[in-house]
């Protein structure tokens, strides 16, 4: 008796350990304190979890699962479940309220920029950052018809070296084909003392789209106000074939 609890304990610490050590094997650079291989593998829609259930537990399901959708979470618990099952699961996006949509990024995310060494540029190496940007936002249509729509967005932005910012924008179309735009920009680090900064405030942009033999472009234009810098005007073309 004893050898056989010996060995479930033998079993059971080597299904701990063994894939940890093939987990911990070729991992890329370490990130904010821990290995990370964040974009190194494909096919990631199947990651997205198949049921309700087991959304509504943050996914904590591989012990728990006990129905068919453990063919997805733990194929091994099907060989527990008593009578046949089919599993019919709907996944809802955008947020459903006026065709709106949530969306996030970051941008920039790498190891530090080492600008050369002491023995090729004759001064003592030194790392810096890089400009590491999170961006949340949310947009809803305000108009949606076939001829006329209107956009209503707004974002917050947190830059790692600097204080977070809030931006709201609005967008109107005529038939998809002429756009006319506007935007204002809340900068956190002009609301102090000094509330006259560099950063852009009032912005208005309008835009063309064109389509001439398989062929589609787009003609956008912006003028942004500084405060004490020059107004900024910018002009963009994207064509595409």
């Amino acid at each position: 008796m004893k050898t056989i609890k010996r060995l479930k304990w033998i079993v059971l610490i080597l299904a701990i350990v063994i894939p940890s050590l093939l987990m911990a094997q070729d991992q890329g650079p370490t990130v904010l304190g821990g290995s990370s291989r964040t974009g190194t593998a494909g096919a990631q829609f199947l990651q997205i979890g198949v049921s309700a259930r087991a959304a509504g537990m943050g996914e904590t399901f591989v012990a728990f699962v006990d129905d068919a959708s453990g063919a997805y979470y733990n194929p091994g618990v099907l060989v527990l479940i008593p009578q046949r099952q089919a599993l019919f699961n709907h996944t809802i996006d955008q947020t459903g309220f006026r065709h709106a949509r949530l969306g996030m990024s970051v941008t920039n995310f790498g190891p530090d920029l080492n600008f050369g060494d002491k023995s090729s540029v004759g001064f003592k190496s030194q790392s810096f950052p890089m400009p590491i940007t999170f961006r949340f936002g949310a947009v809803v249509d305000v108009m949606h018809g076939e001829t006329n729509k209107l956009w209503l967005a707004g974002q917050l932005l947190q830059p790692n070296d600097n204080l977070c910012s809030e931006s709201f924008g609005l967008e109107y179309s005529y038939r998809d084909l002429i756009f006319l735009r506007g935007g204002w920009k809340i900068d956190e680090e002009n609301e102090g003392p000094d509330k006259d900064g560099f950063a852009e405030t009032l912005s208005l942009g309008a835009g063309l789209n064109l389509a001439v033999s398989g062929f589609t472009g787009k003609f956008d234009f912006s003028w942004s106000q500084m405060s004490y810098l020059d107004d900024l005007a910018r002009f963009s073309i994207l064509v595409g074939f």
